[in-house]
């Protein structure tokens, strides 16, 4: 319940502009790291893998750490819900010469979504049907979230799915309003 609540408000303040970004360094690869231990409890037990794809040298980025880790832990929550068996997949992808992170994505070997609710799943409330609320869990604002935050953030929020297969939610970082801005003097 108190999940829900402080969902709702982060969700009101990003509606009504009250929502600010408190812009760090932030290393990415550390990020994935702690949310992956952090969710590692998630699947034990089970036929999951939890892995992280991270290139060699890669760039801090200007962003707000808070916010993008909890992107990062609503995705792949989301994608350890809807996988049975299989590996749910965290990758950082840079550019190759100045090594500056441009994406995260976020894969799985899931349920996947059918195309015409690839949109819809971002709203609030929303999830790929009613018996996925039932089955699954989940209130349907982790995703309204996420969106929120990225969008806050500079950055996009995609998806891509096949029913069956699984899904690949990407979080891209080129030409984010954090990604290329110092952080604020602290002066």
């Amino acid at each position: 319940m108190l999940e829900l609540i402080n969902d709702i408000l982060d969700l009101s303040k990003i509606e009504s502009g009250k929502m600010e970004l408190n812009i760090t360094m932030v290393s990415l690869g550390k990020l994935v790291h702690e949310t992956l231990e952090q969710m590692a409890g998630q699947v034990y037990g089970q036929e999951i893998e939890l892995l992280a794809q991270l290139p060699d040298k890669m760039m801090d980025l200007h962003t707000d750490e808070a916010k993008l880790k909890q992107v990062v832990i609503n995705l792949v929550g989301n994608a350890l819900k809807f996988t049975e068996k299989g590996k749910v997949t965290v990758t950082v992808q840079v550019d190759q010469e100045s090594r500056q992170p441009e994406r995260i994505d976020v894969t799985d070997t899931g349920t996947g979504i059918q195309e015409e609710r690839l949109e819809t799943i971002f709203e609030a409330f929303q999830q790929v049907d009613s018996s996925t609320a039932r089955k699954y869990g989940g209130t349907g604002l982790g995703l309204a979230i996420s969106r929120s935050f990225c969008d806050l953030m500079g950055y996009e929020l995609t998806v891509s799915s096949e029913v069956g297969t699984g899904s690949t939610f990407s979080i891209i970082l080129s030409n984010g309003k954090t990604g290329d801005t110092p952080p604020p003097d602290s002066n």
